[in-house]
């Protein structure tokens, strides 16, 4: 399982991306930051990305691409036993 120790952050439109040494490194040589270290472009900084960036990055990464596949996670994690939705 990827871990957050050693990473670097970029700034992107909904928080704060952990990026390996390599995926950090190209994103400065493409020259994909700002002088605040924010990424405009996200198409672009998501072709860069490693498998183990995309992993420990999958709900935010879900969540700039729109997808509803983070929402049931986030619901299941915070389950109560007894406690219906329906109530």
């Amino acid at each position: 399982m990827a871990t957050s120790a050693g990473r670097k952050t970029v700034g992107v439109s909904r928080g704060l991306m952990m990026r390996c040494d390599i995926c950090y490194a190209q994103v400065i040589a493409d020259k994909l930051t700002d002088e605040k270290n924010f990424v405009i472009d996200a198409d672009t900084l998501f072709d860069t990305i490693c498998c183990g960036c995309t992993d420990i990055n999958r709900l935010l990464i879900d969540d700039m691409a729109g997808s509803a596949e983070s929402r049931p996670l986030l619901i299941s994690h915070f389950w109560m036993p007894g406690f219906s939705c329906r109530n």
